[in-house]
């Protein structure tokens, strides 16, 4: 008779092997649930209200021109002052331009480059200064005269020539101005036999 030792023992059961998890990374997310919108009777959807959005105004800073007034003033001052320059050397040089257009003016400066004492004193040839200053002076008796300044420089001397013009019908609305008189003004180094002025009539 088969002792104990001799029976056959039970093998045991296999223990389930466990589930592996699944990663987070390789899990599928989870899908929110689909919300309803709720119909109107015509079968669209209802409109929703729109939230006014908030207007943002830029923001004005209050010491700025406490920083920049002094920087201000000074870009004016300087734009008038430019503005001013410019109109008033505009104005005189048309004015200067004009002048040296006119028969006066003219006929002075060849009258003095003419004269052989004055040739001999500044040396030839004679340039003629930028600058022609001029006068008008009209008296009530309907007499006009006209004064013209200009500079003439040669190689050895520099003159100044002072041509008076009158007109005896001023009104007439015409340049009908006559040469009557030309003063050359000579500069202090001049010979003592030439004086300080040297007229020429036309």
């Amino acid at each position: 008779m088969p002792t104990d030792r001799e029976l056959p023992q039970p093998k045991p059961e296999p223990k389930p092997k466990p589930k592996p998890k699944p990663d987070d990374a390789t899990a599928p997310a989870e899908q929110p649930a689909p919300t309803t919108t709720p119909e109107s009777s015509n079968g669209h959807a209802p409109p929703t209200e729109r939230q006014p959005s908030a207007v943002t105004r830029p923001s004005v800073d209050p010491d700025w021109w406490v920083r920049n007034w002094k920087k201000f003033c000074l870009t004016a001052a300087l734009f008038t002052t430019f503005a001013l320059l410019s109109c008033f050397g505009g104005g005189f040089l048309g004015s200067t331009l004009s002048t040296k257009q006119t028969p006066q003016y003219q006929d002075a400066k060849a009258l003095v480059e003419a004269d052989p004492e004055l040739a001999r004193f500044t040396g030839a040839p004679l340039a003629e200064s930028w600058i022609a200053w001029t006068n008008i002076v009209t008296n009530d008796r309907g007499f006009a005269e006209r004064t013209i300044l200009f500079t003439l420089t040669g190689p050895d001397a520099e003159v100044t020539v002072e041509a008076v013009a009158t007109d005896d019908t001023p009104n007439n609305g015409l340049d009908d101005y006559r040469l009557h008189t030309v003063r050359v003004h000579l500069p202090d180094d001049a010979p003592p036999t030439m004086g300080d002025t040297i007229t020429l009539q036309p």
